[in-house]
C-alpha cells in the first residue's frame, strides 16, 4: 500500500525532498496539466506532450502487469473497442471518410495517446518513489488546480481594482468561464480524496495539514462565484455532496477516525454552506426567472422554431408575461430534444466530428446552423451511435469501480481521487459538450496517472499478502 502523510507531520514533506527525487516526468506532467486549460498554448502543449512521450515510452511496457487486474483490463478493452468502432464508423458509415478519420486522429487517437502518457508518467514516478506514488499523483493534480485558482482570483482582483466593479461572468486566465470550473472539479477531486484519507484512515494525501485544503477550497469558491457558470455550480455542488457522503461512509466503515464528531460537524457545516451558496447563486441568476416556462417553450420544438437560428437571432419566443424566454435555457432544451431525436434516427452513428449535430440539423431543416448540442453525450452519440455510448460508459464505470474498490480494499484514498474525477466528468458531460478538445485530454491525462496509481496500490497490498 502506498505511503501517505501522517496527519501530524504532513508539512515536513513540503521541503520538496520527495518531489525532487520524482524525476523530470513529474515536473513536466505538472506543467502539461497546467497548460491544458490555458488559451493559445497549443504549440506548448504539443511540445510538452511529445517530450513526455519520449521520456516515458519505455515505461509503458509496465502496463502489461496492471492490465491483469479485472477492472483495469475492462476499462482498457472498452476503450480499445471504442477506438475500433470509431474507425469502422469513419470508414464505412461517414459521408466523408477522410474528414472523419482526420477528426478521429485529432481528437480520440490523441486522447488515447494522452492517457498512455499519463500512465507512463505514473509508472516513471513509481520507479523513483514507489511508496509515495499515491500522494505524489494526488498532490500534482491538487497543486495544478490550486495554481489555476490563484491565477484566476488574482486576475479578478486586478480587474476589480481597475474598473471599481466586482467582476461577474469572469473568464480569468483560462479565457473561458467553463474552463475555470473544469479545473475546479479536478482540484476538488484531489481535496475530496485527502478528506477521505484523513477522516477514514488517519493519513493525509496532501501536505500542509487541513489548512491547504481549506484555503484551496475558499479560492475555488471565489473563482466559482466570479465565473458565474450554472453548470459549474451544479457539478461542484454534486461533487461536494458526494465527497461528504463517501467520507462519512468510509469513516463509519473503518471506525478508525479521531474526534469523529468534531470532524463530521465541520465537514457537514462546510457542505451545507457550499450548497446554500450554490442554491443562492443559481436562484438569484436573472437568467432563470421564468425557468419552467422557458423549458416548456423550448421543449415545443415544432411550435417554436427560433432555436434553429442559433444565437444570431434575438427575436426569441415570449412567456405569458410578455417577456422573452431565457435564450440559454430555451435553446439548450430544444437542442437536447432534437439531438435525442437525431440519435434515434442514427443509432449506429454518423461520423467522428465535433459539429455533427450542426450538420444534421442543417440538413434536416434546410437551414444554416452552426452549434453543437451543448450536451456531451448527445454530441458523442451522434458520432458513434448507441454502441459507442455503451462502450464509453463501460470505460467510465470500470474506472469508477477501480477507484472505489482500491480505496475500500486497500485503504488508499487515491482511488477516491479517480472516483470523484470520473463522477464529476460524467455529470458534466450530461449538461455540457466536453467530450472534445483539451477538456477530454485533461481528463484522460489524469485518468492515466490515477489508473496506474490505483493499480499499483493494489499490487503492493497483494505483495504484502494482505487480504
Amino acid at each position: 500500500m502506498s505511503e501517505a502523510f501522517p496527519t501530524n507531520s504532513a508539512a515536513k514533506w513540503f521541503r520538496l525532498e520527495t518531489v525532487k527525487q520524482s524525476g523530470w516526468a513529474f515536473w513536466l506532467a505538472t506543467a502539461l496539466l497546467f497548460v491544458f486549460s490555458l488559451p493559445h498554448a497549443m504549440a506548448l502543449r504539443n511540445v510538452l506532450l511529445l517530450v513526455l512521450l519520449l521520456l516515458v515510452a519505455s515505461r509503458l511496457w509496465g502496463l502489461r502487469r496492471i492490465s491483469t487486474q479485472v477492472d483495469v483490463r475492462t476499462a482498457l478493452i472498452a476503450l480499445s473497442m471504442l477506438m475500433v468502432w470509431m474507425l469502422y464508423v469513419s470508414v464505412f458509415v461517414a459521408p466523408d471518410p477522410a474528414a472523419s478519420l482526420r477528426s478521429f486522429l485529432g481528437e480520440w487517437a490523441r486522447a488515447l495517446v494522452v492517457l498512455m502518457v499519463g500512465a507512463g508518467v505514473a509508472l516513471a514516478v513509481r520507479d523513483k518513489q514507489p511508496d509515495k506514488l499515491s500522494m505524489l499523483i494526488v498532490s500534482l493534480i491538487f497543486f495544478v488546480g490550486l495554481l489555476h485558482m490563484i491565477g484566476h482570483d488574482l486576475a479578478v482582483l486586478v480587474s476589480w481594482i481597475e474598473t471599481g466593479r466586482f467582476p461577474r461572468r469572469f473568464s480569468g486566465i483560462t479565457d473561458h468561464r467553463a474552463n475555470v470550473t473544469f479545473v475546479l472539479a479536478m482540484m476538488l477531486s484531489a481535496i475530496g480524496a485527502d478528506v477521505c484519507s484523513r477522516y477514514a484512515f488517519g493519513r493525509a494525501l496532501l501536505p500542509g495539514g487541513t489548512l491547504w485544503g481549506g484555503v484551496a477550497a475558499a479560492l475555488g469558491l471565489f473563482a466559482l462565484i466570479t465565473a458565474s457558470t450554472t453548470n459549474g455550480w451544479i457539478v461542484s455542488l454534486f461533487l461536494v455532496v458526494t465527497i461528504f457522503i463517501v467520507a462519512i461512509w468510509l469513516g463509519v466503515r473503518t471506525a478508525r477516525r479521531k474526534s469523529s464528531k468534531r470532524i463530521t460537524m465541520a465537514m457537514g457545516a462546510s457542505a451545507v454552506i457550499f450548497v446554500i451558496l450554490g442554491v443562492l447563486a443559481v436562484g438569484n441568476d436573472p437568467r432563470y426567472e421564468g425557468f419552467q416556462e422557458s423549458v416548456a417553450i423550448g421543449w415545443d420544438t415544432e411550435g417554436h422554431r427560433n432555436w434553429l437560428n442559433d444565437f444570431e437571432m434575438r427575436d426569441w419566443p415570449v412567456r405569458a408575461n410578455g417577456e422573452p424566454v431565457d435564450p440559454s435555457t430555451y435553446t439548450r432544451v430544444a437542442w437536447a430534444k432534437e439531438g435525442a431525436k437525431l440519435l434515434s434516427e442514427h443509432p449506429w452513428g454518423t461520423e467522428i466530428h465535433k459539429y455533427t449535430f450542426a450538420r444534421l440539423i442543417s440538413e434536416k431543416y434546410d437551414v444554416k446552423f452552426g452549434s453543437h448540442s451543448h450536451i456531451g453525450l448527445i454530441d458523442f452519440g451522434l458520432n458513434v451511435g448507441i454502441p459507442g455510448i455503451v462502450l464509453w460508459l463501460i470505460f467510465l464505470a470500470a474506472l469508477a469501480w477501480l477507484g472505489w474498490s482500491v480505496t475500500r480494499h486497500c485503504d488508499d484514498a487515491v482511488g477516491m481521487c479517480l472516483f470523484f474525477l470520473v463522477v464529476a466528468f460524467s455529470a458534466r458531460m450530461m449538461i455540457d459538450s466536453i467530450l472534445r478538445d483539451h477538456m477530454l485530454e485533461q481528463f484522460m491525462f489524469c485518468v492515466g496517472m490515477l489508473m496506474v496509481a490505483c493499480a499499483s496500490s493494489r499490487q503492493q497490498r497483494e505483495t504484502l499478502g494482505v487480504r
